[in-house]
């Protein structure tokens, strides 16, 4: 199967509004369905990745809405981040970590775990740090810069999302087996975050000031649920209801008073994170579902449709 990754660069001069434009400012029909996003730390590029049924992945770099690179590589990607403007790591199915090089389009490095993972679900980048969750109950730490494995970390099932926090020192985890979670890098300490009535954890997100960490998970009961937590104290701040289906992707604005949160349903939904009251919705194709989201610093929103299309909205002017 193909798949390809697009980059577009979206500039926009006002910051942090507290509402979106109703309309996207970019809607890129893409090839193939989408099935990740990303942006790059100054908000100037974006990635998404799309399935194309042959195998491959086609990784697209594009500035000013005009392509100006491709890479290719092999298996279905599942996730992108930018470790910065000149570097782009992905995680796929076949299942291999991969460090691309942006300013000639080489791959810099090919990892792939001595125990065998099965796809890799979620991807998180700090510095020269990349951890991984995957199918086969376990995260993997990755050291970009030497292209090595250097820790494998067994779990109880399948990790569905994972993420850095500020500072490096914890990761948050999202899975199977009643998980919402963090784990203590130095110590390897991991503690439950959630209430028991959660069943599966999907999504984590830390705020860009390392304040909040969110969670996107399915209860016991059946709701769809997102919950956001005090790092200080680490006890939630607010919980809401607001999806219908299972909740794919969480990601905080700039200034962390924003949640973006992307479901099994036909738009994204913005989150003031200390009411947890809904703010906005911002809808893709009827009867197409959010897969992947991203904030930019620039305080825009990226999504990846199931309608082979990503979108962009910019804060209203």
């Amino acid at each position: 199967m193909k798949t390809f990754i697009t980059l577009i660069l979206i500039v926009n001069t006002t910051l942090f509004a507290q509402t979106f434009a109703t309309n996207a400012s970019c809607k890129e029909k893409l090839p193939g369905r989408t099935n990740v996003t990303a942006f790059s730390p100054s908000g100037n590029l974006f990635a998404t990745a799309s399935k194309m049924g042959t195998g491959y992945s086609r990784i697209t770099i594009w500035q000013n809405k005009k392509a100006i690179q491709n890479m290719e590589t092999f298996g279905k990607v599942t996730a992108v981040v930018f470790s910065d403007e000149n570097t782009l790591v992905t995680a796929d199915n076949s299942p291999h970590v991969c460090v691309w090089n942006l300013k000639d389009g080489k791959r810099i490095h090919k990892m792939k775990a001595k125990k065998y993972t099965g796809e890799l679900h979620c991807l998180s980048v700090h510095g020269n740090r990349a951890v991984t969750g995957n199918a086969y109950y376990s995260i993997n730490i990755w050291d970009l810069k030497n292209g090595k494995e250097l820790q494998s970390i067994d779990l109880e099932d399948a990790v569905r999302g994972v993420a850095y926090s500020k500072d490096g020192a914890k990761i948050a985890i999202a899975g199977g087996k009643d998980k919402v979670a963090t784990l203590d890098v130095a110590s390897g300490k991991i503690t439950r975050l959630a209430a028991a009535d959660v069943k599966v954890g999907r999504a984590v997100a830390f705020s860009p000031d390392g304040k909040l960490m969110a969670a996107g998970y399915l209860t016991k009961s059946g709701n769809h649920t997102v919950t956001i937590w005090d790092t200080t104290t680490w006890k939630p701040v607010c919980s809401t209801l607001n999806h219908k289906a299972y909740i794919n992707s969480v990601a905080f604005g700039p200034q962390s008073k924003r949640l973006a949160s992307g479901a099994n349903e036909d738009g994204l939904i913005i989150t003031d994170t200390k009411t947890g009251k809904a703010l906005q919705t911002l809808h893709v194709g009827e009867r197409y579902y959010v897969q992947s989201l991203d904030f930019s610093t620039q305080g825009n929103v990226v999504a990846a449709s199931s309608d082979f299309h990503a979108y962009v909205w910019e804060p209203a002017k």
